[in-house]
C-alpha cells in the first residue's frame, strides 16, 4: 500500500513539474526523425513533431545523412538545401511579439567557393518567423551569422564556421532580447512591434536570399517570466558541453603550469616588470638580457607572461585563450597597443581562422586589466596549447669580412614558440597547427615575427592568404613603429601609382606590383570615431589607419601537407621614441647593423677604365701593396656579360683569377638600361654593377 501511495505521489509530482514546465514548445520541426537517407527528395509537406503547422516545399530540398553530435550517429539526417532556391514555407507565423519567447535553430553552413563579391555580399536566410520590418529572421552574410529584428534592425550573434553544426537562438523575456550561439549570449536587440504572418526556413518571404547548407531541427518555445534557463533549455547535448568545458578546463592547467617550467631565458616572478629605461640605447650600449617572464598563477587557470630587454615588451593574458594585452616601448614608458587581436590569420581552403585572440573588449581605444576576465575565445580561432623558448635562430650563413662591424651572429636574444591547435568546432582544420614565433634581441627595441603552419593530416590543405601580424595600435604612436620584412624581391616596392623602379602605361594586374607586406588600414570594428569614408582619405587624409596588418599583396596560395610545412617571412618591428626624423633613421640602422650584418660590410675599391691585361694587373699589384679589397672595372667601358666571345671571356678569367690570388674580388659595372641595338627586349633591366669574380 505504501509502495502504491508513493508511486502515485510521484506521479502527481511528474505532472505538476510537467504543468509548471520551463519551456513549453509551440511547434518544433525535427527534420533528424526521418532516418538515415542521403540525398532523397525531401517530402513536399513536412509535419511538426510537436505543436501544428504543416511546411510546403520551396524547389527540391533533400534529406542528407548528417546531424549534429550524437544524431548522427543514432542515423538521423539533415536536410540540404543547395542555395538556388529551395525552402520549405508556411502562411502563418508563430506567437506574438509580447510573449515569452525562444526561437532556435540547429545549421551547417557549406562553403561555396564559386560565388562572386556580389553573391557573397548577399545574406542567405535561415530561418523567418514574420518578416524583417515584422518579425525576426536569421540570416548569414559575409562569414557572420545575424539576427534582424523588426524593432531594432541588425545585431550580430557571432562567426560563421562552414561544415560545422551550429546552434543559433533569439530569447525574448519580458520586452527584452538576447541572441546566443552554441550556448553563449553574444549580444541583444529590440522586440518587433508585429510578426507579419509568414514562416520560412531557408528562404526569404518572396522565395530568395536562399540559404547554402544543412538544417536539422527548428523549435519555437514558450515560458514563463523567470523560468527559462540557458544552461538547460536550448536543443543542446549539454552533457557534451560540459564535458568539453571540463576538459578545456584541464588542458587550462595543463598550459599554466607548462609556462611556469623553467626553460632557456625564462624567470617565474611574483609580478611583470615594468621599469622605464634610463639609457639612450642609441648612444650607451644596454646590455640587459632579453626574457621571458612569467607571473606565477594564483588561480592555476589563468597566466600573464612577458617578453622584455629592458627597452620593448610586449605581455600576453592566458585565460580561455591567449591574448597580447601589452607593447610597450620602456625609453619613453610609451604603450603601443589599444585592443586584442588574434596573434595572426589564415585562410585555410578559402576558410578564415583567428588564432589566439579574446573576444568582448567592450571599447577598442584602450584596454584595461580588469576587463581580461570578462573576454571570452572563440570556438572558431586555433586555441594556445604550450609555449617554448630557445635562442634566436641564423637565418643564414654569414662569416664578419670586408671590414663589418664587430657583432653576434645571429644576435644575442631569446626566441619564443607558441603552439596553437583547433578546437573541437573546427572539423575542417582538425590536424592543422599553427606555430606563432617571437624573437626579441638584446640592446633593440624590436620584436620579430614569423608563423608556421603544420599539417599533421594525410591530406593536404591549401594556405590561401594569411595575416602574420594584426596589431591594433594606439593613434599617436602609428608614426613610431616601423615596420619591415624580409620578403623582398625585384618588385617589391613598386605600386599601382609607379615608382622610381617602374614606369607603368596604363594600370599593371596586381601580380605585376610588389608592394610591401606592412599594411595600415581601418580597423573595422573600431567605432569610435566618426565613420570612414572615401571623401576623407582622398581629401582630408583620414588620419585613423591604426590597424596594422602583416600580409603578403598575394598569396601565398600554397598546398601545405605533413611532408611540407609551411614557414611564413619574418616581419622586424622597430619601437621609436622619437618623431624625430634623424633619431628615427639612427634607430633603423642600428636595426640593420644587428640583423642584417653583411650591411656593415665596406669594401676599400679601386676602380679602372682599361681592358688592357697588363695594366689591369700592374693595377692590381697596387691595390694589393695598399691593401684595397675590391676591383671595379667602371662604366664606360665596363663589362660586357653577355659577350661569351671565348677570347673575351678567357681574358677576363685570367684578371679575376689574378685578383683572387690577391685577396681582391673583382666587379664589372654594365649599364643595362638602354637596349644598345640588342634588340626590343636589351633594355627591360636598370642599371648595376655585375660581380665577376
Amino acid at each position: 500500500m505504501n509502495l502504491k501511495r508513493m508511486a502515485m505521489a510521484a506521479a502527481l509530482i511528474t505532472l505538476c513539474l510537467f504543468a509548471e514546465a520551463k519551456v513549453k514548445p509551440v511547434v518544433h520541426y525535427n527534420f533528424g526523425k526521418s532516418g538515415n537517407v542521403t540525398y532523397a527528395v525531401a517530402p513536399e509537406k513536412l509535419t511538426p513533431v510537436t505543436g501544428k503547422g504543416e511546411l510546403f516545399a520551396i524547389g527540391r530540398p533533400v534529406f542528407y545523412a548528417d546531424a549534429p553530435g550524437d544524431k548522427k550517429m543514432k542515423g538521423e539526417g539533415g536536410i540540404l538545401f543547395n542555395g538556388n532556391g529551395d525552402g520549405y514555407k508556411l502562411e502563418g507565423a508563430f506567437g506574438s511579439p509580447a510573449e515569452n519567447q525562444v526561437l532556435e535553430i540547429w545549421v551547417k553552413p557549406r562553403l561555396d567557393t564559386q560565388q562572386g563579391e556580389k553573391e557573397k555580399d548577399q545574406a542567405q536566410v535561415l530561418l523567418s518567423n514574420g518578416t524583417v520590418k515584422e518579425g525576426y529572421v536569421f540570416v548569414h552574410r559575409r562569414g557572420h551569422w545575424y539576427l534582424i529584428s523588426g524593432g531594432s534592425g541588425r545585431v550580430e550573434i557571432g562567426e560563421v564556421l562552414p561544415n560545422a553544426w551550429t546552434h543559433l537562438a533569439m530569447v525574448m523575456e519580458e520586452g527584452k532580447g538576447t541572441v546566443w550561439m552554441n550556448g553563449k549570449k553574444t549580444g541583444t536587440f529590440k522586440p518587433t512591434k508585429a510578426i507579419a504572418p509568414h514562416f520560412s526556413i531557408a528562404v526569404s518571404e518572396e522565395g530568395k536570399e536562399a540559404f547554402y547548407g544543412e538544417i536539422y531541427e527548428v523549435r519555437y518555445s514558450t515560458f514563463a517570466t523567470g523560468k527559462f534557463n540557458p544552461e538547460s533549455d536550448f536543443l543542446l547535448d549539454y552533457k557534451k558541453i560540459k564535458e568539453i568545458s571540463k576538459q578545456r578546463l584541464a588542458e587550462r592547467r595543463v598550459l599554466v603550469q607548462q609556462l611556469e617550467q623553467a626553460s632557456a631565458g625564462k624567470k617565474i616572478v611574483t609580478e611583470l616588470p615594468d621599469v622605464r629605461q634610463e639609457k639612450d640605447w642609441l648612444i650607451s650600449q644596454v646590455e640587459e638580457p632579453a626574457c621571458l617572464f612569467v607571473q606565477k598563477s594564483e588561480d592555476g587557470l589563468t597566466s600573464k607572461f612577458q617578453l622584455n630587454n629592458g627597452l620593448v615588451s610586449r605581455t600576453f593574458y592566458v585565460g580561455e585563450n591567449i591574448a597580447c594585452v601589452g607593447y610597450k616601448n620602456h625609453s619613453n614608458e610609451a604603450e603601443f597597443l589599444r585592443a586584442v587581436k588574434p596573434e595572426a590569420r589564415v585562410c585555410i581552403d578559402s576558410v578564415w581562422y583567428e588564432v589566439g585572440g579574446l573576444k568582448g573588449q567592450p571599447e577598442l581605444s584602450y584596454l584595461l586589466d580588469s576587463w581580461y576576465a570578462e573576454m571570452e575565445a572563440s570556438d572558431l580561432a586555433f586555441t594556445l596549447e604550450k609555449v617554448e623558448t630557445g635562442l634566436p635562430l641564423k637565418r643564414y650563413p654569414w662569416t664578419p669580412k670586408y671590414n663589418a662591424v664587430p657583432t653576434d651572429w645571429p644576435a644575442k636574444g631569446l626566441r619564443m614558440e607558441m603552439t596553437f591547435i583547433p578546437t573541437e568546432s573546427m572539423v575542417d582544420v582538425k590536424d592543422i597547427k599553427v606555430k606563432v614565433n617571437y624573437e626579441i634581441y638584446q640592446g633593440l627595441p624590436l620584436i620579430a615575427k614569423w608563423i608556421e603552419v603544420v599539417n599533421e593530416g594525410e591530406e593536404a590543405v591549401l594556405l590561401n592568404d594569411m595575416e602574420c601580424e594584426v596589431l591594433a595600435v594606439n593613434q599617436d604612436q602609428v608614426k613610431r613603429i616601423h615596420v619591415e620584412s624580409d620578403f623582398s624581391f625585384a618588385l617589391v616596392n613598386a605600386d599601382i601609382e609607379g615608382s622610381a623602379l617602374m614606369h607603368y602605361a596604363g594600370t599593371p594586374k596586381a601580380y605585376h606590383v610588389g608592394s610591401s607586406t606592412t599594411k595600415w588600414t581601418v580597423d573595422k570594428d573600431y567605432n569610435t570615431w566618426a565613420s570612414h569614408n572615401q571623401a576623407e582619405d582622398k581629401f582630408l587624409g583620414f588620419p585613423h589607419h591604426n590597424l596594422l596588418l602583416s600580409k603578403l599583396p598575394m598569396g601565398p596560395c600554397t598546398k601545405v601537407s605533413k611532408e611540407v610545412p609551411f614557414k611564413s617571412y619574418i616581419t622586424f618591428e622597430l619601437l621609436q621614441d622619437s618623431d624625430d626624423r634623424e633619431r628615427q633613421s639612427l634607430g633603423h640602422r642600428r636595426m640593420y647593423k644587428k640583423l642584417a650584418p653583411q650591411t656593415t660590410e665596406s669594401l676599400i675599391s679601386g676602380g679602372i677604365t682599361s681592358h688592357d691585361e697588363t695594366k689591369l694587373k700592374g693595377f692590381i699589384d697596387q691595390m694589393a701593396e695598399l691593401g684595397l679589397e675590391q676591383l671595379d672595372i667602371m662604366a664606360w667601358p665596363g663589362i660586357s656579360h653577355d659577350n661569351l666571345d671565348s677570347a673575351y671571356v678567357q681574358l677576363w678569367r685570367r684578371v679575376a683569377s689574378y685578383a683572387k690570388e690577391r685577396g681582391i674580388v673583382m666587379g664589372g659595372y654594365e649599364l643595362q638600361v638602354a637596349s644598345r641595338g640588342r634588340g626590343s627586349r636589351g633594355g627591360l633591366y636598370s642599371s648595376g654593377k655585375r660581380k665577376t669574380g
